[in-house]
């Protein structure tokens, strides 16, 4: 549309083409005045300006222009309105000048030192003081190794991997705020994988499933993850085909850990079809931190979509740290207002992921809860505990039973709190009408029972809708499809609304308590199953709710037990060697006794094809083929600087003559090994222990003949490496940081060529000096003596551990204590 010139009887007008032509055309000044006063020189009467009106330069002289350069329309220029915006201007580059210089202070202290990125993040509070003793030992390593053109070190894999762990938000402040080059969390996670049967995401399996899924998308491509934790034994242990303590804490890689770990922390899936379940990860823990947990947890989720495997819900147990990370994904468990929340967004896919509290727990939480507060107000009245006090106080009167099973022990469980079986008798359908006999039969205790019977029935109803396991059972214990959902959901709505309905004598709402998921842990799996049983009705013709109970995880625990025959209590070497019999189906069964039976034929899937079992070490010193095998020369060491100044050369008597003993028994394990005569002859003395000084004096007591005497030379090997072993630790402590690699080092640096062996002109016989025997001998001492040490380190931290324990008063409770 073509603007004309406001002038009166011009003709000339504002097209697209005469952009380029001689006339050029001006608007009018937004200022009132100059306005008023270009309206007053067009001379048109009743004339207003709109805001597109122009007026071409033929109506102007030359001097109406400015000719300087600065505008077109000096007349157009407000100087207030100009220096105000200046002012704007400048302050924004004073803005961005600040920023600028505080980006390069910020990448001054990244081009240092951790110790910067940590002082930084405990000023912003993201670091516990646990985490900042961890994450101390790595403050030296600088920033700028962690840039993409470079691997990362096993030291700078551990700081990540700890960071990240334990405290995400801080890694996530590192890396997407301060930009620090710090790896991705994917690459964190293909870290924690293991290809053996060592703590961590098992690789080996999770590809045999991903096979497994191929083969068989229908049976294997949906399942239901598990997590729980056994405890274990504390105790140390020294492998020596690993050449590692064990005993710690272990989440993968080998993290620099000083706590004993007292669970394992185990991820089980189970198919949502067919009968089969697997482990998938382990890992050993002190105490289960919902950080921690939820990483891992995360992980596993990401694994397995990685391969192809959708995982539809998580099965978990009451414990206050599974809250916790429930509570940090998004979920929203109580009612207090807001909206129940029972899924999380998967971490790659973006699906929701239910989640289901074990049936099993929540019955047990039920009775619980129910013995503890004595009473409770449910709409119809009172529920009391009494009356099924009552209920066998009849019975044992009367010498019979009304058609259940209280007994004493259903009364009094504390010693059997675990069984699931008695918490499952006791608030039964049977138990309910028997109550309701009584009560018609008129026995006067039981007149106001009615409240107790409707609530054990609507526990006893949920706990078998929600434990199905036979598709051709009927009632409440039938799968649930098509034909019966619609009578279930109106079910589940009634017995959502009743538990929500139930309050403590005081008033207080049931579900407000201390003890509200005894409630709400059905509330909570009444709203993931009116969510996601739809879903998979799509799919398959019914659904058994067994699929999704914490029994399958837990039979797995109860073949850990079973396995260690008399003891039901394995260490961390236990449990992995179990782990491992289960990777390779060595035919560990669950017992026919414990917490939890089978149910169904679910077992466990074989990774026999691709098992990596590491073969166990032989420690019979007999065996004349055991090879004997040394540290490589390129393993890697800390750097450590140790200080010889601070202990003395040589030791106590009782230390100088222990020395002196274990050096008669390393001479012997290292001469089935060694083949040269020579050698071998110059690892003992041909003198009697009673002439070589007091340090032979136990020695001398000990032997009855049969004893080796060391020689002098193998002695001082062996005092070195003690020295060395307790420059760097406390033996008495777990946190030994002496390798056998670092002991080797520091060992050959002291001695040097001095000739302690008295072995002349035969360390000259070898070739170049590639086969030095004298270097040789010094590093057979050395590996049988650390063995030796760090199974002795290992049993002395052991003994404090189990100082005060309650295994010997307590059998089966132990296990569960806390609980």
């Amino acid at each position: 549309m073509p603007d004309f010139c406001a002038a009166y009887g011009c003709s000339n007008q504002r097209t697209e083409t005469s952009k380029d032509n001689a006339v050029t055309f001006h608007r009018f000044p937004k200022e009132g005045a100059r306005r008023q006063a270009w309206v007053q020189a067009l001379k048109r009467e009743g004339f207003v300006p709109k805001p597109r009106t122009l007026i071409c330069s033929c109506h102007f002289v030359p001097d109406d222009f400015d000719r300087t350069g600065q505008t077109d329309h000096q007349y157009c220029l407000d100087p207030v309105t100009t220096k105000k915006k200046l002012k704007e201007y400048q302050d924004q580059i004073e803005k961005l000048r600040r920023e600028l210089r505080n980006a390069k202070d910020r990448e001054r202290r990244q081009r240092k030192t951790v110790r910067c990125l940590l002082q930084e993040l405990k000023e912003k509070n993201m670091l516990t003081e646990e985490l900042q003793q961890k994450l101390d030992f790595y403050s030296d390593l600088p920033v700028e190794l962690f840039k993409k053109d470079k691997a990362f070190s096993p030291k700078q894999k551990e700081f990540a991997l700890t960071l990240h762990l334990h405290g995400p938000k801080a890694y996530s402040y590192l890396r997407d705020t301060l930009k620090i080059p710090l790896p991705h969390p994917r690459t964190l996670r293909k870290w924690l994988q293991t290809v053996d049967a060592s703590p961590g995401l098992n690789i080996c399996l999770l590809d045999m499933l991903q096979k497994r899924k191929l083969e068989d998308p229908d049976r294997f491509g949906q399942v239901c993850m598990m997590v729980d934790g056994m405890s274990i034994k504390r105790q140390m242990q020294y492998e020596a085909h690993t050449r590692t303590m064990r005993g710690l804490v272990d989440l993968g890689m080998g993290l620099d850990e000083t706590a004993v770990a007292k669970e394992a922390l185990v991820f089980m899936v189970v198919g949502l079809k067919g009968h089969w379940k697997l482990p998938i990860a382990f890992y050993f823990v002190s105490t289960v931190s919902p950080d921690p947990q939820k990483i891992l947890l995360l992980n596993a989720l990401e694994a397995l979509h990685d391969r192809g495997i959708k995982v539809v819900c998580v099965t978990m147990d009451g414990h206050i740290s599974n809250i916790a990370m429930c509570n940090m994904l998004g979920c929203q468990l109580k009612l207090d207002g807001h909206p129940l929340k029972t899924s999380f967004t998967h971490p790659s896919s973006g699906e929701d992921v239910h989640l289901i509290m074990d049936p099993c727990h929540m019955l047990k939480l039920a009775r619980n809860m129910l013995k503890n507060y004595g009473s409770i107000i449910s709409p119809s009245g009172t529920v009391k505990w009494q009356h099924i006090v009552d209920l066998n106080d009849v019975q044992e009167r009367e010498g019979l039973h009304a058609a259940n099973k209280i007994t004493r022990r259903h009364v009094d469980f504390e010693g059997q709190k675990m069984k699931v079986s008695v918490a499952a008798q006791t608030l039964s359908r049977s138990v309910a009408l028997a109550l309701t006999a009584l009560k018609d039969a008129g026995y006067q205790q039981f007149t106001a029972s009615s409240a107790t019977v409707e609530f054990i029935q609507v526990i006893d109803r949920l706990f078998d809708l929600m434990n199905s396991r036979n598709p051709r059972a009927g009632g409440f214990k039938s799968p649930l499809g098509s034909r019966n959902w619609e009578e279930m959901l109106g079910f589940m709505a009634e017995a959502r609304s009743y538990l929500a309905s139930l309050k403590m004598i005081d008033g207080t709402p049931l579900h407000r308590s201390r003890r509200y998921l005894s409630v709400m842990g059905f509330i909570i799996n009444i709203s993931s199953f009116t969510t996601m049983i739809p879903a998979l009705l799509e799919t398959q013709q019914y659904v058994c709710t067994y699929r999704f109970s914490q029994d399958h995880l837990e039979l797995f625990f109860n073949s850990v037990r079973a396995s260690g025959g008399w003891n039901n209590n394995p260490s961390v070497v236990g449990f992995t060697n179990y782990f491992r019999h289960v990777m390779v189906r060595c035919g560990i069964n669950p017992g026919e006794t414990g917490n939890v039976q089978a149910q169904d034929g679910t077992a466990c899937l074989s990774a026999i094809a691709i098992s990596s079992a590491v073969p166990a070490d032989d420690d019979d010193d007999d065996d004349e083929n055991d090879n004997f095998i040394l540290p490589s020369p390129y393993d890697p060491t800390a750097g450590l600087v140790l200080d010889h100044t601070y202990l003395p050369n040589r030791f106590g008597a009782l230390t100088e003559n222990a020395i002196v003993y274990i050096a008669g028994f390393v001479v012997k394990c290292v001469q089935k090994k060694q083949k040269c005569e020579v050698c071998c002859s110059s690892l003992v003395s041909s003198a009697l222990p009673s002439t070589l000084g007091d340090n032979y004096h136990l020695l001398a007591l000990r032997n009855n003949g049969g004893l080796l005497i060391p020689s002098a030379g193998t002695v001082k090997v062996v005092r070195c490496a003690e020295q060395c072993i307790r420059r760097v630790c406390n033996v008495s402590s777990a946190a030994c940081q002496c390798s056998e690699a670092l002991l080797q080092r520091v060992v050959k640096a002291e001695i040097g060529s001095e000739d302690i062996f008295n072995l002349g002109n035969h360390i000259e016989e070898t070739q170049d000096g590639i086969d030095n025997h004298h270097y040789n001998l010094i590093s057979h001492i050395l590996a049988a003596f650390y063995k030796l040490r760090q199974h002795h380190i290992a049993k002395l931290h052991t003994i404090q551990l189990q100082s005060k324990s309650l295994r010997r008063k307590l059998c089966k409770v132990v296990l569960f204590q806390g609980y």
